[in-house]
């Protein structure tokens, strides 16, 4: 398929949209501008019963630095870098930097958001310079909530910069999302993904369908943003800026290629500590993720081995925070 952005292996997959959004519920007229400080997203608002400051991955770990219940920055397992939330202009910036490892950085500018704090548009720039090759990307996204503050529909729209090998025919790619919710809980989602060709034309749309399951007994969620339903770098759900976590934690994930009529199904089960948190999250019997509630400070040894100076050039990814992360579908 050539040059596709939103990547998707063992995690989690991840969204965000296009200009013209109009926002659900009564905050169509409480827009605020990214001019000035950062708004203090409702961490509570957002589901999060419990202030989450590390998430390690198996090895790779996250983690989240706060200043007066507000998150600033830290460092994203995804992208092996520290990221920063900053103030005056509003805007999110991800960026690494290592001689011989080449360097990157993604920023999120012009960022509006609702009365509840929560990002229903931002524009998106990233330069990713590795092994000689520089890759540049430019794009907006945008995001429709409920009342009740659940993400509904997310849109992205990106052009790629850089000159394209000539065997590829993209020069970008668009990718929707709208989401179902039930009583609390994200019970579906369905996906449109297009390419834009050099002679302006789209490929075919491809369409993903995927199906929670709760069981009869539904797992409580204590405050995390299961695999299957956060789109994006995780720092920016943990940060209050993309709606409210599924009340339950999902017993099973069906993805459907409504295309080649491909279905897969995981399925995840949480572990609690003694206070009700979720420790630990398992997906498909495996350990997925641990989860830590007390504030993080690395050693230098430690941040050392959280960057990419530790992963080979054949291990290269493309990193999209707000871009469609998709670390887990379309199992290319």
């Amino acid at each position: 398929m050539g040059k596709r952005k939103f990547y998707l292996p063992a995690l989690f997959f991840a969204a965000t949209a296009l200009c013209g959004f109009t926002s659900c519920g009564d905050d169509d007229d409480n827009l605020s501008g990214g001019d000035g400080q950062a708004p203090s997203a409702s961490i509570e608002e957002a589901g999060i019963a419990h202030v989450v400051y590390t998430i390690n991955y198996g090895g790779e770990m996250s983690y989240f630095n706060y200043d007066n219940g507000r998150m600033v920055g830290g460092f994203c397992a995804d992208y092996w870098g520290d990221f920063a939330i900053k103030d005056n202009p509003f805007n999110i910036v991800i960026s690494y930097a290592e001689e011989g490892e080449g360097e990157f950085e993604e920023i999120y500018s012009n960022i509006q958001t609702d009365s509840r704090g929560f990002i229903v548009s931002c524009d998106y720039y990233s330069k990713d310079v590795y092994d000689g090759e520089t890759d540049e990307d430019r794009g907006t996204v945008t995001a429709e909530y409920s009342d009740d503050g659940h993400l509904l529909k997310i849109k992205t729209t990106f052009d790629y910069l850089d000159d394209e090998p000539e065997e590829f025919d993209e020069t970008g790619e668009e990718n929707e999302f709208a989401f179902t919710w039930t009583n609390g809980n994200l019970t579906g989602i369905s996906e449109s993904y297009v390419l834009t060709l050099k002679d302006g034309s789209k490929t075919d749309e491809e369409k993903y369908t995927y199906t929670f399951e709760y069981g009869e007994n539904p797992q409580t969620n204590s405050g995390i943003f299961t695999p299957d339903f956060v789109m994006m770098a995780d720092f920016v759900y943990y940060a209050g800026y993309m709606g409210k976590t599924t009340k339950n934690i999902p017993v099973s994930v069906t993805e459907r290629n409504e295309t080649s009529t491909s279905v897969y199904t995981d399925t995840y089960r949480a572990e609690y500590d003694s206070e009700g948190r979720i420790a630990v999250l398992h997906c498909n019997d495996y350990e997925y993720a641990t989860y830590g509630y007390e504030p993080y400070t690395p050693s230098t040894a430690n941040r050392t081995s959280l960057s990419r100076a530790e992963k080979t050039s054949s291990e290269k990814v493309v990193r999209n925070a707000m871009k469609l992360k998709n670390r887990k579908l379309h199992r290319n």
